[in-house]
């Protein structure tokens, strides 16, 4: 099966699409086509248990997405009340065994009633500004609101990063994009990035996302 990323239909039902949705791109809803079905619950019990699984991405807007019932009790302990505002938006990142990243925001897109959620396994998803547009947008932004987004990643939004992000010598496997509110979650306690790494104490040997190590 080649690799896909994802999109949602209007209703909130998660869409598999082309891998272009998840790189910096965002595509139309493909509702109709072979690409477009809704992922069989097989599907993704395979893609997240499996652990050499294929390069999957999905993009939800419903209440959860499915098998990820314990991130998502996770991150609403963290995360604030939800807004449509991107400026008070909270993102809360961690990966999971197999490498996948979880996602989890407290931003409701326009039009839908439950905030946007992710996972990827995909190498290619690694930057917060990436990460920002895919939990914000349905269609491909405007210019205007691609400054927005940039200037918002780089000021307003706060992320919450879990320390499964980082390697043994603190280094962080995504690209936060110059964004400047930068919290480490460590064993529930949330603390700001600098005094999390003076302190030496990182989670992991190595970190994969897909197929790379960082070290």
């Amino acid at each position: 099966m080649h690799s896909t990323s994802a999109m949602p239909s209007p209703g909130g039902v998660t869409q598999l699409a082309e891998p272009s949705a998840i790189k910096g791109k965002l595509v139309p809803d493909n509702s109709g086509s072979e690409a477009a079905r809704p992922p069989s619950d097989q599907e993704l019990i395979a893609a997240l248990e499996d652990p050499k699984p294929r390069t999957f991405s999905i993009v939800c807007r419903k209440h959860t997405i499915h098998d990820f019932e314990h991130e998502y009790a996770e991150a609403i302990q963290l995360l604030p009340g939800t807004t449509s505002d991107i400026g008070k938006m909270v993102v809360y990142i961690r990966t999971l065994p197999n490498g996948a990243l979880y996602v989890h925001s407290n931003f409701i897109t326009d039009g839908f009633e439950y905030p946007t959620k992710l996972a990827s396994n995909d190498v290619d998803l690694r930057s917060l500004y990436d990460i920002t547009m895919n939990l914000v947008y349905t269609s491909y932004p405007s210019p205007r609101q691609l400054r927005e987004l940039k200037d918002a990643v780089q000021t307003s939004i706060t992320f919450f990063l879990d320390e499964s992000l980082f390697s043994s010598g603190g280094r962080l496997v995504l690209d936060t994009n110059s964004a400047s509110r930068l919290f480490v979650v460590s064993n529930g306690n949330i603390e700001t990035l600098d005094r999390w790494r003076s302190r030496g104490v990182f989670a992991n040997d190595s970190v994969t996302i897909g197929n790379n190590v960082a070290k």
